[in-house]
């Protein structure tokens, strides 16, 4: 069987009532987290546009662009709410895939599941297949994807839309792997768009193709049903070819990426591989109880493939920021946290972040964590010299948020507060945090989001 195949057969078979309970679980948490930093985004000027596009532009109003009054054609509310999803870069993490993928997966099952009426259990089932078949994909290329240059929440995450909106609308076995095949040719999304409006385009834009590709699929569209392997295919093109076993091994011991490795849920809105660093520095600033005025000089060693994503050493514009550890780190510095409203607005203007920034060397080094240079978990190291002589050094291997220290209920509960109340009322916030442990059993997903459009400021 090729993967274009196996990743449709992964998704016909899945079934949410076999599942371990702790996936189940998990799922419920991180589709959470996802749907919280889709409201925290919703007001951002990239969704406005998308919104203003699907008014303009947009079908039959059967899906939402949440936390708002407009109602549009689900492929434009799913591209809206994929941007507002990411853009903020506080969402989720696959390690096996090295992308975002509820940014990805929950645009696409509540555009397409408000149309469908779908219940809350469908909607968790479409969600899950989503993520796992994102991952399975990544098992087989995901490393390399990212590598070359390939945003993978993106080139990955079309696969795993696929798989869900594929789960949603009941595709047969040969419809979903039509389905798959067809995405192999949507795949793209590329890093060198990192710090504008572009990178959250890529989320979105994969959910709505995703829909689009499902939908062409249910009326007998057709591909090659091998065009990830075959010459010529996605792999050979993408990553020149490619060893599918990870994948197929996963599929056979019925490993879950929500279990192993496991999915990180972000405490900083900011590039993931900004984070060892971010918690380096809060490390260093707290207990050497260090100001600004106290830095001399700060030395930075990270894994090789962080210096595509840490792209700005000085960040001139807040989006910039999200891909500066310099810029991240002059914040910890300055006020020992990094929060949503260290991004808002455009241009970096104060003149002690900037001068820290400055004061900043961040270098790749392909001795971290033993050579291995693509873990999305990967080591950083900070080192601090101060004014007065002292020579600090910290290193950090997995960040809060991993698996290996995840976030307590409390911080990740204000983290659910803080987004949700960017654009609902407090009232609201509660509701939809109340809704949302009751998710598998809503018999229809609007009124989740209708809650939200209706609690919207």
């Amino acid at each position: 069987m090729f993967l274009t195949e196996a990743l449709a057969k992964y998704t016909t078979d899945l079934d949410i009532n076999k599942l371990d309970p702790e996936i189940v679980r998990q799922a419920n948490l991180f589709f959470a987290d996802g749907l919280a930093c889709i409201a925290a985004g919703a007001r951002e000027k990239p969704v406005l546009i998308a919104t203003e596009y699907a008014k303009k532009f947009g079908g039959a109003k059967s899906a939402s662009v949440l936390c708002s009054d407009v109602k549009t054609d689900v492929c434009s509310a799913a591209l809206a709410n994929g941007i507002a999803a990411h853009i903020h870069d506080f969402d989720d993490v696959s390690d096996s895939s090295n992308a975002h993928v509820s940014v990805v997966m929950i645009p696409t099952v509540l555009a397409l599941g408000e149309e469908l009426k779908a219940n809350g259990k469908d909607i968790l089932e479409a969600y899950i297949a989503g993520v796992e078949v994102c991952a399975l994909a990544g098992r087989a290329m995901g490393k390399e994807n990212f590598r070359r240059g390939w945003h993978s929440t993106s080139s990955l995450g079309i696969f795993g839309a696929v798989a869900a909106a594929g789960r949603l609308m009941k595709l047969d076995l040969k419809q979903l792997t039509y389905a798959m095949g067809i995405a192999a040719s949507e795949s793209s999304g590329i890093k060198a768009n990192f710090g504008t409006m572009a990178k959250s385009f890529h989320a979105g834009s994969a959910a709505s193709k995703a829909i689009r590709i499902v939908r062409l699929a249910s009326v007998g569209y057709d591909s090659n049903p091998a065009c990830i392997e075959e010459k010529c295919g996605f792999a050979d093109l993408t990553i020149g070819g490619a060893d599918m076993t990870p994948a197929f091994d996963a599929i056979e011991k019925g490993i879950s990426e929500f279990i192993d490795p496991g999915m990180v849920m972000k405490p900083y809105p900011s590039c993931k591989a900004s984070h060892n660093g971010i918690d380096a520095m809060y490390a260093l600033v707290t207990e050497n109880d260090l100001h600004p005025d106290d830095i001399k000089k700060v030395d930075v060693r990270v894994q090789l493939y962080a210096m595509d994503l840490l792209r700005f050493p000085v960040a001139k514009t807040k989006l910039e920021g999200k891909f500066s550890l310099n810029y991240c780190m002059a914040q910890i510095i300055k006020k020992r946290e990094l929060i949503l409203s260290d991004f808002d607005g455009i241009s970096v203007d104060d003149p002690t972040i900037i001068e820290l920034m400055k004061k900043m060397t961040v270098e790749g080094s392909e001795t971290l964590n033993e050579g291995e240079n693509m873990l999305v978990r990967g080591d950083t190291e900070v080192r601090v010299l101060t004014n007065d002589g002292r020579d600090l050094i910290k290193r950090v291997n997995y960040a809060t948020g991993d698996p290996h220290c995840p976030l307590t209920e409390e911080r990740r509960l204000k983290k659910l507060r803080d987004c949700f109340g960017r654009t609902l009322n407090p009232n609201g916030v509660q509701a939809v945090i109340e809704t949302l442990g009751r998710l598998e059993r809503l018999a229809d997903i609007s009124e989740l989001t209708s809650l939200m459009n209706s609690s919207a400021l």
